[in-house]
């Protein structure tokens, strides 16, 4: 276990942690490992459409599943308004917001 989830189940923190990568679209991403060190660590990741296996300095890739915020919700919708998304990504934020507009997940925010 991660030590973010032991520390919020000691603090008795209540949440649903989903392992996906959020987009607009359900799908399969590529997450390519690579160690640009020379020591066969993965020090470096890119998230790409197709595998390439030509890339430089190159350890591994793996198949990450992605999907949309209406698709997360829909399998294990939460029990009322009085929750929060929390969304850690890199410049990509309206891409996902995009992929929770028609369950009516997201609210308007003004």
């Amino acid at each position: 276990m991660a030590q973010r989830e032991e520390n919020d189940r000691a603090a008795g923190i209540d949440y649903n942690l989903h392992k996906v990568a959020l987009s607009d679209a359900d799908g399969i991403l590529h997450l390519h490992g690579t160690s640009v060190d020379g020591s066969g660590r993965v020090t470096h990741t890119q998230i790409r459409p197709e595998r390439d296996e030509a890339m430089p300095f190159l350890v591994g890739i793996k198949e990450i599943p992605t999907r949309r915020l209406d698709t997360v919700f829909a399998q294990q919708p939460p029990a009322d308004l009085s929750y929060l998304v929390k969304l850690d990504v890199d410049g990509v934020e309206e891409q996902i917001i995009a992929g929770g507009q028609q369950g009516g997940i997201l609210g308007t925010y003004t």
